[in-house]
């Protein structure tokens, strides 16, 4: 499996909150992976499989959309926020995001958008935050987008590890349906 790497800042925009609140701080990577569509969202839609090989979340189960679930997020020192996040976009094998927070206090969200190509598919992994949250970010300044920008890379490095690792186990030539055990012996003594 071929991949290729590649990854940009994006200027400061409107946000996907689904109201008219601009955002404080958007950043955006992009990577190409030559897997299928399916294969990705399928990695990406495990969400209480991210303990397997995301750096820093953890989930409580399974995307449902518009249903809450509790994120822990590793920060620093083996610290954890915890987070209640709603699944805001899913649209099977395009687009997953969440979002957390309230409008004018606190409001981030994570998304990742597939796109099919030639040979595989390309990833857009964004993540915005607005609110106060992010004005004390925005007085931090160039530290917390370094520090963003250093978390999605380490996410998709990890994001792409896992799905070469999938790709590497030997696919199952029986069906997934078990076997029935087989009946014992019937015993033929004269004595019994």
């Amino acid at each position: 499996m071929k991949i290729e790497r590649g990854g940009r800042q994006m200027p400061i925009s409107p946000s996907r909150f689904g109201d008219d609140q601009e955002c404080d701080m958007r950043e955006e990577t992009a990577f190409t992976v030559h897997s299928s569509v399916l294969k990705i969202w399928g990695l990406l839609a495990d969400l209480p499989g991210y303990a397997r090989w995301h750096p820093h979340y953890r989930f409580s189960h399974g995307p449902v959309r518009g249903r809450d679930f509790l994120l822990s997020w590793l920060l620093f020192d083996d610290r954890r926020a915890k987070v209640m996040l709603y699944i805001s976009a899913a649209d099977k094998p395009r687009v997953l995001g969440w979002s957390a927070g309230r409008r004018w206090m606190f409001k981030l969200q994570e998304r990742y958008e597939i796109t099919p190509i030639a040979n595989g598919a390309e990833v857009r992994h964004s993540f915005e935050c607005g609110g106060l949250f992010a004005i004390f970010g925005w007085l931090a300044g160039i530290m917390t987008r370094d520090a963003v920008r250093t978390n999605m890379a380490a996410q998709d490095e990890a994001f792409i590890a896992q799905l070469k690792k999938q790709a590497r186990k030997p696919v199952s030539s029986r069906s997934s349906v078990p076997r029935r055990p087989a009946p014992p012996p019937t015993r033929k003594a004269d004595n019994d």
